[in-house]
């Protein structure tokens, strides 16, 4: 409402006094019991009379915030903003009302904690940084939290508060440099239209040796069709191999903020990933899965830790060993075949190795400039496969892969938010003009020479937008309509798969002269493959139990 030519302001008290949040009257919020402790409970959203609910999947929304309150960001409070009058919108391209309005929100912090909010608008996911701190208000403490052990009714002291402004601008601005300054990456213009506002706070982590303490290296065993069961073991002591001729292990390495479970968990919700993985068990003595930090070391400092897990069992024979790899997967893979296997005296021998998705000529999201679109983009496309394998099987491990997804998009927003400094070695390894990039497209002492069985699996992807649909579906129509308006394209600055430019992924060596790719499975321009949903693609299971030669189970047990 505008009185005046002055939007009239509502405001309301959330989380015990903690949060404050001060919104335009064409908005409402939906009172009721605490919707925190609805998601602890594990009840449905609430939804307002004669409103739809927030996105197309509540199970997907749930899942990420599982996975980040696994990674020590504790959903606070989920604000749910509606239109006092819906806008009357068909699709992300529809005419919508031209004033724009901001939503405020403030929370009180305890000493040592920090907050960052993920928006959500129909499925779209985007996040917000603080536009700023302000100190403890004098008068009587508001409650900050629930009663500690120590003293009955003590409460942590509020030391600071933070605030976040929601720019509900309908329409994205003409120029860029009007989009508000809060958001992370390129989706922070939230249309009108009913939205969540999801506030997490954090205790951040401050140097980067630390900014992925909580995740645990190791070893998986990909056993059985059942996540939950892949154990992680500390190194190849610890898994069953032939003592009296030469093991044939299959190796997995996922890719950037990833996960074993996130990256390749999703074979356990199709058909064909399940004969994959079915196939392999009986053609391999091992399958085994390469858990990493991805952001606080560079590809050879995982290659390094990896090959110590693989050295740690002395094996008779010298075993045999095929890898499969994923995005920035790839680089770990060559710096232990190119730079580490080449030194040692009893080297494993390295059979087949097949890049999907590879930076191997690194990528421009890894670029400090573009790390919010990074993140925004990878949040999004995690959403988007845990909305395709839900509906696919109806009973696939949505929880678990979004969990293995996300493993690093947790300590990144932290440190996002939380370090004025732009220094990750396992970004800077990916970017193209940077060192790591350079030297390992040159030919180092000892590596494979060209005409090796390596393979790739590469994709253009080029979202469509129709009147009343959009392709691919699981993927919000919001953010379809932005890389339909090249959004990729305009950060990557060629044909890409949303997140790594199509000719980087074959590109081994290519200064030396190349010639290391035997075989590819190119999707070419197409509205289905993206960078996070490879192995949900029939024709991909299918070239790599052809490349890896791996005889179906019929075959095989014959």
């Amino acid at each position: 409402m505008n009185v005046g030519g002055k939007t009239q302001v509502a405001f309301l008290v959330l989380a015990d006094g903690r949060l404050r949040v001060r919104h335009p009257d064409s908005y409402s919020v939906p009172r009721g019991r605490s919707a925190a402790a609805d998601h602890r409970r594990g009840l449905p959203p609430r939804t307002a009379a004669g409103t739809e609910p927030v996105g197309p999947t509540h199970d997907v929304s749930s899942a990420l915030l599982e996975a980040f309150a696994a990674q020590s960001l504790e959903l606070v409070e989920p604000v749910e903003l509606v239109p006092s009058t819906q806008a009357n919108l068909t699709g992300p391209r529809a005419r919508r009302p031209s004033r724009p309005a901001k939503i405020h929100l403030a929370l009180d912090l305890a000493e040592g904690e920090d907050a960052v909010v993920l928006l959500e608008q129909d499925g779209f996911f985007s996040w917000q940084r603080p536009v700023g701190y302000d100190r403890a208000p004098t008068r009587a403490r508001r409650r900050s939290g629930p009663p500690s052990t120590g003293q009955r009714g003590a409460v942590p002291p509020t030391t600071r508060v933070v605030r976040f402004e929601i720019d509900v601008r309908p329409a994205a601005p003409a120029r860029p440099a009007a989009r508000t300054s809060a958001a992370f990456g390129p989706f922070g213009d939230v249309v009108i239209g009913r939205l969540k506002a999801y506030v997490l706070k954090f205790i951040p982590g401050v140097i980067t040796t630390i900014l992925e303490r909580d995740i645990q290296p190791g070893l998986v065993v990909m056993t059985g069709k059942d996540v939950k069961g892949w154990p992680l073991v500390d190194n190849l002591t610890q898994v069953a191999l032939p003592e009296t001729q030469p093991a044939k292990i299959l190796l997995l390495i996922h890719g950037t903020f990833s996960s074993t479970a996130g990256c390749y968990g999703v074979l356990t919700s199709t058909a064909p990933g399940q004969e994959l993985l079915d196939a392999a068990a009986h053609s391999y003595d091992a399958v085994i899965g390469f858990d990493h930090r991805t952001l606080s070391r560079d590809p050879l400092a995982n290659a390094t830790d990896l090959l110590a897990r693989l050295k740690a069992q002395h094996l008779t024979h010298t075993p045999t060993i095929d890898i499969v790899s994923h995005s920035r997967g790839a680089l770990v893979a060559r710096s232990l075949i190119e730079y580490l296997l080449p030194k040692e005296t009893l080297p494993a021998n390295i059979g087949k190795v097949v890049f999907v998705g590879a930076t191997n000529d690194g990528t421009l999201l890894a670029e400090p400039d573009n790390w919010g679109a990074f993140v925004d983009l990878h949040t999004n496309l995690a959403a988007g496969v845990a909305r395709s394998i839900e509906s696919g099987t109806g009973k696939a491990p949505v929880a678990e892969v979004v969990k293995g997804l996300l493993k690093g998009v947790g300590p990144f927003v932290k440190y996002l938010v939380s370090v004025t400094e732009r220094q990750i070695p396992g970004l800077a390894a990916m970017e193209p003009d940077g060192p790591f990039i350079k030297r390992i497209n040159q030919t180092q002492p000892g590596q494979p020479v060209p005409g090796t069985p390596w393979y790739v699996v590469s994709s253009d992807f080029d979202a469509k937008l129709f009147d009343n649909q959009h392709e691919p579906p699981e993927l919000p129509a919001e953010l379809v309509a932005k890389l339909a308006d090249g959004l990729a394209d305009r950060l990557i600055g060629t044909r890409n798969d949303i997140v790594v430019d199509t000719a980087s992924m074959g590109s081994v060596d290519l200064p030396s002269g190349g010639g290391f790719i035997k075989d590819s499975l190119d999707f070419g321009t197409n509205g289905v493959v993206y960078h996070l949903n490879y192995f949900i693609q029939p024709k991909v299971c299918t070239a790599l139990m052809d490349w890896l030669e791996i005889p179906g189970v019929a075959t095989s047990r014959s």
